[in-house]
Parts: C-alpha cells; sequence; structure tokens
C-alpha cells in the first residue's frame, strides 16, 4: 500500500467521523449522546449546547479530512 492510498484511506475515516458527527447533532440521537464518551461534554453542558459543539466538531474534522486529502 502506498503512502497516497493510506493518505486517503485516512481522510475517508475521518470524514466519516465527522458527518457521523454532524448528523447525530443535528437527529440528536439518544444513542450517541447518552454514551460514555459524550456524557464527559453533556454533564457538563445542556444538550443543546452539546449538539452546537457536536456540530462544530464534526466540521472540523470534515476541515481536517479535506486538508489530509488536499496535502496527499
Amino acid at each position: 500500500m502506498s503512502v497516497f492510498v493510506a493518505t486517503l484511506i485516512m481522510a475517508g475515516v475521518f470524514a466519516f467521523a465527522g458527518v457521523l458527527a454532524i448528523v447525530a447533532s443535528l437527529a440528536s440521537w439518544d444513542w450517541f449522546f447518552n454514551s460514555p464518551n459524550v456524557r464527559i461534554l453533556t454533564g457538563r453542558l445542556s444538550r443543546g449546547k452539546a449538539r452546537v459543539v457536536y456540530f462544530v466538531i464534526g466540521l472540523a474534522i470534515i476541515a481536517m479530512s479535506a486538508f489530509f486529502v488536499y496535502k496527499a
């Protein structure tokens, strides 16, 4: 496997994670916001604010994915 292919795979994984975070924030999925890793944030913020934070995080992850593809 070449470095280019590995970079594209990594960018795809990041893009999927970013889209998942955005869709979860828009749909307000209970399974997502009740998971132990997300409860760290939702325990401190209201669910509405946590949804906004995860939307922004999703955008940042997608931007990072686009950066990987651009630099590949």
